[in-house]
């Protein structure tokens, strides 16, 4: 554990703490002295203070939880972020349950949702000026981790890019030679059998395994060597195909395992996703609310048969659910698809055609600017569908799917998604599957907030719309 690192997190704490029980203290101040709203019940101030002394150190708690306090985390920027905000919401739910739970006297929501963007915005800029200094320091090479990475393959040098770009704090000593390479771009300092005295020499703080073909009774041999000298040991089963985030070790018997999760979207990360499903859900529904009737009656008036169309689509773990949306075809649109599958424009099981004669004039509009996407909010609030995932698929297309499309199905469908910001209907099949994939393996809040901000853009540009 270096020292820097160490003085990093400890800091962090009474900054954080600083910044959310000032963001309280200035909701009240705004709240209290100077809208013009008229305030019932007034919490005196000492009292308040009081309550809002609470909240931080439960917030601290959450903080810490997320992995807030992590010491070495080479998380920064968008990630740090992301997993800030995932930490305000939850800490502001939190609140609202202890107060609502435990019938405390709160006198103004409006507190509440201010406190929680003013704690958003304090926090972020007391976390990036703290970030600026530590990067400082790094550049004088204070607080910097030296590192030496056994293997000179392609995983190691992939690792090697990753851990001295954007800053993050590591200086690569030297690569440990496990096996024949090109070596000419690499600083080689020796063969495992000289570990030992590199470790003495050149005094490391980490020694990270590179190699995932290395067999176990070395990878034991180089753990060891770490041990005696004091320093961190890293390894990597297979670099390019695992990512840190979905790998979670736990000791079963006193012996240690990894467990490979296939989606952040496990744990904590599904509870915070479907929390952040039903706000947004029920932000948009006042709008769908008032659309409704006027597309509604459209439907109407230009061709006969329901306004909302509901069909069978497979969601998370291949179960079965009724998806919603405004019917934009004809009544019996599903009876012609047959005869015109000779005419699909998209590889792979789906169906796409440019000029679809199914389609009506009315659903023309309302498909190309996604209005007929609105009843999916229900399925939503349901718990059937995200507001970000995979196309909810037909269960025809499944059946036709491979082991590979089938991780589409490992979590539940979104009304948007990667495909539909990343060319919507003008991408082939292959190219949705790659994105629904990496999408699941790389699940964040941010990602689903970008996603969605993304959407907005491409219904209004109408880029690769059908």
């Amino acid at each position: 554990m270096k020292r820097s690192e160490l003085a990093i997190s400890a800091v962090l704490v009474p900054l954080d703490a600083l910044a959310i029980f000032g963001a309280f203290l200035l909701s009240y101040y705004v709240r209290v002295e100077t809208t013009a709203l008229p305030v019932a019940d007034v919490i005196p101030f000492d009292r308040y203070a009081k309550l809002s002394a609470a909240i931080t150190v439960v917030w601290l708690v959450i903080f810490a939880l997320f992995g807030l306090y992590r010491l070495h985390s080479t998380r920064r920027g968008l990630n740090e972020f992301s997993r800030l905000l995932a930490a305000v919401l939850v800490g502001s739910l939190v609140v609202v349950a202890l107060i609502f739970f435990g019938d405390i006297d709160y006198f103004s929501r409006f507190v509440i949702l201010f406190g929680f963007f003013t704690s958003l915005i304090l926090v972020t800029l007391v976390r990036t000026a703290v970030r600026f200094v530590q990067q400082r320091l790094f550049r004088y090479g204070i607080g910097v981790r030296r590192a030496i990475i056994v293997g000179t393959g392609q995983p190691a040098q992939a690792l090697a890019k990753a851990l001295t770009g954007s800053n993050r704090g590591y200086v690569i000593l030297g690569f440990v030679e496990t096996a024949r390479a090109n070596k000419r771009k690499l600083k080689v300092i020796g063969s495992l059998s000289g570990v030992a005295t590199m470790l003495k020499r050149l005094r490391p703080d980490e020694l990270i395994d590179a190699d995932p073909k290395l067999p176990d009774q070395q990878k034991l041999e180089l753990l060891a060597l770490a041990e005696d000298s004091h320093i961190d040991f890293r390894f990597s089963s297979n670099l390019t195909e695992l990512a840190t985030s979905r790998v979670d070790v736990t000791a079963v018997a006193g012996i240690p395992l990894m467990t490979i999760k296939p989606t952040p979207l496990e744990g904590w990360g599904r509870i915070i996703k479907r929390i952040f499903d039903v706000i947004g859900s029920l932000i948009a529904l006042p709008f769908v609310l008032i659309l409704y009737p006027f597309i509604a009656l459209a439907i109407k008036i230009d061709s006969r048969g329901p306004v909302i169309f509901t069909q069978k689509r497979v969601g998370r773990e291949g179960k079965m659910f009724n998806y919603y949306k405004f019917r934009g075809m004809v009544n019996n649109a599903e009876k012609q698809l047959p005869k015109l599958k000779k005419y699909n424009e998209v590889s792979g099981p789906v169906f796409k055609m440019k000029d679809d004669p199914r389609v009506t004039k009315v659903g023309r509009f309302i498909r190309r600017t996604s209005l007929d996407e609105l009843p999916q909010v229900f399925n939503v609030l349901k718990g059937d569908m995200s507001l970000v995932g995979p196309r909810p698929p037909l269960p025809d297309e499944v059946k036709q799917y491979t082991r590979e499309q089938r991780k589409r199905l490992t979590i539940k469908p979104g009304i948007t998604g990667p495909w539909q910001v990343s060319g919507r209907s003008s991408i082939g099949f292959d190219e949705w599957v790659r994105l629904d994939i990496y999408y699941i393996q790389n699940w964040s809040l941010l990602l689903d907030l970008t996603i969605l901000l993304k959407t907005v853009a491409v219904v209004v540009t109408r880029k690769g719309a059908y």
